[in-house]
């Protein structure tokens, strides 16, 4: 285990879940130390502007309010399963995580 940052030239720091409702997103990220792991979440919110380009803010409007406090609900009971799964079995989880990264990798690379 260790606190060292990903390689961002080998490995780009992904989250280990990502839930969605409508435009808002809740990012699950785990970092690891000496005494396990510890899991954060950070939300955001996408738009599209005015030239068609799509954006992300960490800003909520007042209308997005009660969908975040769903999410963060949802965040919250998602990072206890996922400790849970840690704690039974560390290798087990960074194995099943990095299957399903490679999943995603595949699955990107046939959409292009």
């Amino acid at each position: 285990m260790s606190n060292a940052p990903p390689n961002h030239e080998t490995e780009k720091a992904r989250p280990v879940d990502t839930l969605r409702d409508g435009a808002l997103t809740a990012s699950i990220w785990m970092n690891e130390s000496d005494r396990g792991a510890a899991f954060n979440t950070t939300f955001s919110r996408s738009f599209k502007k005015e030239n068609g380009e799509y954006r992300e803010t960490r800003t909520m409007r007042s209308q997005d309010l009660l969908s975040h406090a769903e999410l963060s609900r949802a965040a919250y009971h998602r990072v206890s399963e996922l400790r849970s799964e840690y704690k039974q079995s560390p290798e087990d989880f960074k194995a099943a995580r990095q299957a399903q990264r490679e999943g995603q990798k595949q699955a990107h690379s046939r959409e292009r």
